[in-house]
Protein backbone atom coordinates (compact mmCIF):
# COMPACT_ATOMS: atom_id res chain seq x y z
CA UNK A 1 0.00 0.00 0.00
CA UNK A 2 2.74 2.66 0.88
CA UNK A 3 4.39 1.86 -2.65
CA UNK A 4 0.85 3.11 -4.40
CA UNK A 5 0.60 6.13 -2.10
CA UNK A 6 3.97 6.74 -2.94
CA UNK A 7 3.51 6.70 -6.60
CA UNK A 8 0.16 8.98 -6.03
CA UNK A 9 2.05 11.19 -4.38
CA UNK A 10 4.79 11.47 -7.12
CA UNK A 11 2.14 11.68 -10.08
CA UNK A 12 -0.12 14.62 -8.38
CA UNK A 13 3.38 16.40 -7.24
CA UNK A 14 4.35 16.37 -11.02
CA UNK A 15 3.20 19.18 -12.91
CA UNK A 16 0.20 18.62 -14.98
CA UNK A 17 1.79 18.96 -18.60
CA UNK A 18 4.31 15.99 -17.18
CA UNK A 19 1.84 13.73 -15.56
CA UNK A 20 1.58 10.83 -18.59
CA UNK A 21 -2.44 9.31 -18.92
CA UNK A 22 -0.80 5.75 -18.53
CA UNK A 23 0.45 6.64 -14.89
CA UNK A 24 -3.05 8.02 -14.15
CA UNK A 25 -4.89 4.66 -15.50
CA UNK A 26 -1.96 2.75 -13.36
CA UNK A 27 -3.32 4.40 -10.11
CA UNK A 28 -6.87 5.15 -10.69
CA UNK A 29 -8.26 1.62 -9.47
CA UNK A 30 -6.10 1.75 -6.41
CA UNK A 31 -7.49 5.66 -5.76
CA UNK A 32 -11.15 4.61 -6.50
CA UNK A 33 -10.43 1.65 -3.63
CA UNK A 34 -9.16 4.27 -1.22
CA UNK A 35 -11.78 6.68 -1.85
CA UNK A 36 -15.58 6.70 -1.08
CA UNK A 37 -16.18 9.88 -3.52
CA UNK A 38 -14.49 8.76 -6.04
CA UNK A 39 -16.49 5.31 -6.57
CA UNK A 40 -19.07 7.29 -7.59
CA UNK A 41 -17.71 9.36 -10.28
CA UNK A 42 -16.91 8.21 -13.80
CA UNK A 43 -13.26 7.60 -14.94
CA UNK A 44 -13.38 10.29 -17.40
CA UNK A 45 -13.83 12.62 -14.27
CA UNK A 46 -10.98 11.44 -12.03
CA UNK A 47 -8.52 11.48 -14.99
CA UNK A 48 -9.76 15.22 -15.79
CA UNK A 49 -9.12 15.66 -11.46
CA UNK A 50 -5.38 14.11 -11.91
CA UNK A 51 -4.73 15.59 -15.20
CA UNK A 52 -5.89 19.64 -13.50
CA UNK A 53 -4.77 18.96 -10.13
CA UNK A 54 -1.72 20.07 -7.96
CA UNK A 55 -0.37 19.72 -4.15
CA UNK A 56 -1.10 22.58 -2.56
CA UNK A 57 0.14 20.86 1.35
CA UNK A 58 2.00 18.21 1.84
CA UNK A 59 2.51 16.68 5.41
CA UNK A 60 3.28 13.13 6.66
CA UNK A 61 -0.36 12.32 7.41
CA UNK A 62 -2.23 14.48 4.87
CA UNK A 63 -2.10 16.14 1.09
CA UNK A 64 -4.42 18.90 0.06
CA UNK A 65 -4.98 19.43 -3.75
CA UNK A 66 -6.47 21.89 -5.83
CA UNK A 67 -8.05 22.25 -8.93
CA UNK A 68 -6.03 24.81 -11.42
Amino acid sequence: MAHMQTRVVDLISKRPPLRKDVEIQFVLPWLKKKSERLQTLDNVYINEWMFCSQVVNLSQYEMSISHL
